[in-house]
């Protein structure tokens, strides 16, 4: 089965670095990229230093491309990186300003990696090193994980559509019904669509949350201007003595020519810190990987191979975090912002209801603000906008979607509204 796409928000920690370049000859005239703005080769930046206001500036008279790898010491082996990324890995002609994103350092030790952007016969080399402790000496320490709330309960979200040019597109909404143990038993979601007759059709879909011991499962039933649906999408898991998902099975449907049964079975796997960090899928005979990356208390990336039966090592899917903390009593990251193939695919089951539920072991410390989808050429992006009460919840998140990057130059569409409702 092809993976498919949700859709959600992020706001970009740059780090501008600096480069130099580097010609096969010393003719000017044949170099292909050059530098600007006075960048330099290396750049050095402390263990909590995760922004800086230069960027890596060049123009390119041809398509260029970059990549980073680890800088091999006798403290780390070179391999992939995922402390640092660029705002963007291809383009094309023109005049370009690349940011950087690091995660804080809380190794102990330094490390360096090499951005390489070659463009024609010219290749741009660029070593940033982050040191193991801050100006004072010190290691940064994690931040402790988010106070999730027991007594505060999200029982609604409005969503409010827009269309690709950003026009109002109606309103869907979600409910949400809990039982004694303020466990999560009733989801109704209520849509309205509009056909090209003008006639408007309503389906409510209806998610029911079972509880039975070391199993929680769901079944969802949809109802179409009234008509029941006999098409009844399931999950259910089983729960080792930490309370995490450890495996699941589901049942989906694809809707082609006509509509197509097809059930999986999933496992997943931890680390000693209890955050998910590979899952395994099968459908029929074939056989899904995907590798959870984890930094300062948050997921910061998936590995996805390609979906499609082929280990591609590019095939990354990345999360950028801000300050709003992740403390709701439902994932919300899970259910609005972790929003690409990679990351519903990543505990299993793609509709994301056990890591909303808190099944599949620690949360990200934070609320996503950024969604950088492997998606080939061009990246597809995604950021959020957070409005928080007085308790700091979220009570607005605005999803923007970017629907094109010539240059990197961002054209921000507003895609989606959620407003958030407590129930105090």
């Amino acid at each position: 089965m092809t993976k498919l796409k949700k859709s959600l928000f992020l706001a970009l920690l740059t780090i501008g670095v600096a480069m130099a370049s580097c010609s096969d000859g010393d003719d000017e005239s044949s170099k292909t990229i050059e530098l600007t703005g006075g960048t330099q080769t290396t750049q050095t930046v402390f263990a909590d230093e995760t922004t800086l206001h230069n960027g890596i500036k060049f123009t390119a008279t041809e398509v260029w491309t970059a990549t980073i790898t680890e800088v091999a010491t006798t403290k780390a082996a070179a391999g992939r990186v995922d402390w640092v990324e660029l705002s963007a890995y291809s383009g094309g002609a023109g005049e370009f300003t690349l940011t950087m994103t690091l995660q804080p350092n809380l190794t102990g030790q330094s490390r360096k990696a090499e951005i390489r952007i070659v463009c024609g016969d010219t290749t741009i080399v660029i070593v940033i090193e982050q040191k193991g402790t801050k100006e004072d000496g010190t290691t940064p320490e994690s931040p402790d994980g988010p106070d999730v709330s027991t007594d505060k309960l999200i029982t609604k979200i409005d969503i409010d559509n827009y269309t690709h040019i950003g026009e109002f597109d109606g309103t869907d909404i979600v409910d949400f019904t809990y039982d004694d143990q303020k466990r999560l038993t009733k989801m109704v979601i209520t849509k309205e669509d509009e056909t090209s007759e003008g006639e408007k059709i309503t389906t409510v879909s209806t998610i029911v949350f079972t509880y039975d011991n070391d199993k929680v499962s769901y079944e969802q039933t949809d109802v179409e201007d009234g008509v029941t649906s006999p098409y009844k999408p399931t999950g259910s898991i089983t729960l080792d003595e930490n309370g995490r998902a450890v495996s699941g099975t589901g049942r989906d449907y694809e809707y082609k020519d006509k509509v197509e049964e097809y059930t999986f079975t999933y496992s997943l796997e931890y680390n000693a810190d209890g955050y998910l960090e590979r899952s395994v899928r099968v459908e029929d005979a074939d056989s899904e990987e995907e590798r959870l990356t984890w930094s300062n208390g948050n997921l910061v990336s998936v590995w996805w191979g390609d979906g499609y039966g082929t280990s591609n090592p590019d095939a990354i899917d990345r999360a950028q975090y801000g300050s709003v903390l992740n403390k709701t009593n439902l994932d919300l990251n899970w259910i609005i912002a972790l929003n690409s193939e990679g990351f519903d695919f990543a505990t299993g089951d793609t509709n994301s209801m056990f890591p909303m539920l808190g099944y599949t072991g620690k949360r990200s410390t934070n609320m996503v603000e950024k969604i950088i989808a492997w998606t080939g050429a061009p990246k597809e992006t995604f950021k959020y906008v957070y409005i928080t009460n007085d308790d700091a919840f979220p009570v607005s998140i605005t999803e923007y979607y970017n629907v094109a990057m010539p240059n990197e130059q961002t054209d921000w569409v507003k895609d989606n509204i959620y407003r958030v409702t407590y129930n105090k």
